[in-house]
């Protein structure tokens, strides 16, 4: 596995776009080992204990755009209402599936297997979309707000949640 990538510190700009791709590419990065696990004969637990290390990430990614860069873009009306909503939508389907993933992983025996790649396998390309259809969409509006200290906002809140997960 790869843990360098996993121990990126936020960028030291602390801009909200540098931020969010940087968290895109340590999720990205999650969903490859837990595809390679698949490959290396390693055991469910070492499946489990990267599916909760990305459930904190997905969580912590989804609430400080939830709670801080969506509400920044629609205040601001950098971004149009629509757009914002499928979005938001998009993140709710998201986390609604990887609690549904990580209900079955809990549960599943070791027949079960396919089943759990096939749900990440979905997850994975649900959160891929979001995030190429985030950055065509959404980062080019979010250019015309304040990107270094709503990234300061984001980075702090992330810290928090971070932290109360215990999720590095």
């Amino acid at each position: 596995m790869n843990t360098e990538v996993h121990n990126l510190a936020a960028p030291s700009t602390q801009d909200a776009l540098a931020l969010l791709s940087a968290d895109h590419r340590r999720i990205d990065e999650l969903f490859g080992d837990i595809e390679r696990l698949g490959h290396d004969g390693s055991s469910a637990a070492d499946r489990s204990g990267l599916l909760a290390r990305l459930g904190g990430q997905l969580r912590t990614h989804t609430r400080i755009k939830q709670e801080i860069f969506y509400p920044a873009l629609a205040t601001s009306g950098a971004a149009d209402a629509q757009t914002l909503a499928d979005a938001a939508a998009d993140l709710e389907e998201i986390l609604a599936r990887l609690e549904n993933l990580a209900q079955l992983d809990s549960t599943a025996e070791e027949g079960a297997a396919t089943t759990v790649a096939q749900d990440i396998e979905v997850l994975a390309q649900l959160v891929r979309a979001h995030v190429s259809e985030e950055k065509k969409l959404l980062f080019p509006q979010a250019r015309s707000l304040d990107l270094a200290t709503l990234g300061t906002q984001m980075a702090l809140h992330q810290g928090e949640l971070l932290a109360d997960q215990g999720v590095d």
